[in-house]
C-alpha cells in the first residue's frame, strides 16, 4: 500500500502507529469527600464502568467489579431555587464498596444550579446521597418540599430551619419543621474531569 498527497506524490514519512493515537475511553473524575475533606482521582472505561483505579496521593489502587458497589443516578437537583425533582434513573455509577457500610442506601444526583458552589458543588457535578430522613446541623442535605427538591445546608435554629445557600447571591429559605422531608444527607461530590 502506497499513500499519495493531493498532487498525487508518495509520501514516505507516515508515523508509525501509537495506541495514543486512537480515541480514549477513558474517563477521569474528581471524588470530594465531604466529611473528610479528602479528594481522589476515580478513573474508568466507558466500556467497563464498574471497573475504577483510584488515585490517592499519587498511589493508584484498582478496584475490579466484586469490589465496587453501584449507585443509582436520578435526574436534577436544584442548587438554586427549588425545582421539580426527576425520580427518572437515568445512570449508575460504580464506587469502591469499601469506602461505604454494607447498610448505607446510596444515590446519586446531578446538581443544577450554582447556590452551592461555595462549598465546592458545581452546576453539572453529581452528590452522593446517603438515603436517610434526618440529619445533623450543618450537613448538606436534599430536602423535598412538597413536591419540589434543593440541595442546601442544614441550620436548625429553635423551631425553624432554614436551607442555607453557599453562594452571597442567594438567599436562606426558612421552613417548618413539618414543611420539609430530608432525603437524605450529602456525602460526597463527584466532578467529571477532561482525560489528558
Amino acid at each position: 500500500m502506497i499513500v499519495l498527497n493531493s498532487d498525487f506524490e508518495i509520501i514516505e514519512d507516515i508515523p508509525s502507529f501509537d495506541p495514543h493515537m486512537l480515541p480514549s475511553t477513558l474517563e477521569s473524575f474528581s471524588y470530594v469527600d465531604l466529611k473528610h475533606g479528602h479528594t481522589y482521582v476515580l478513573e474508568r472505561d466507558r466500556i467497563n464502568k464498574s471497573e475504577l483505579e483510584i488515585t490517592d496521593k499519587q498511589e493508584k489502587t484498582f478496584y475490579p467489579a466484586s469490589d465496587t458497589q453501584q449507585v443509582i443516578v436520578y435526574g436534577n437537583i436544584a442548587a438554586g431555587q427549588p425545582i421539580h425533582m426527576n425520580d427518572v434513573v437515568e445512570d449508575s455509577f460504580h464506587l469502591p464498596a469499601q469506602w461505604f457500610n454494607p447498610t448505607d442506601d446510596l444515590f446519586m444526583l446531578k446538581v443544577r444550579g450554582d447556590s452551592m458552589i461555595d462549598a465546592n458543588i458545581d452546576d453539572g457535578d453529581y452528590v452522593v446521597i446517603r438515603k436517610q430522613n434526618s440529619a445533623n446541623n450543618r450537613d448538606i442535605v436534599a430536602v423535598s418540599l412538597d413536591d419540589d427538591a434543593t440541595l442546601k445546608r442544614l441550620v436548625k435554629m429553635g423551631d425553624t430551619i432554614l436551607l442555607m445557600p453557599e453562594n452571597e447571591k442567594y438567599e436562606p429559605i426558612p421552613i417548618k419543621s413539618d414543611q420539609a422531608r430530608i432525603l437524605g444527607v450529602a456525602c460526597a461530590v463527584v466532578k467529571r474531569q477532561d482525560f489528558s
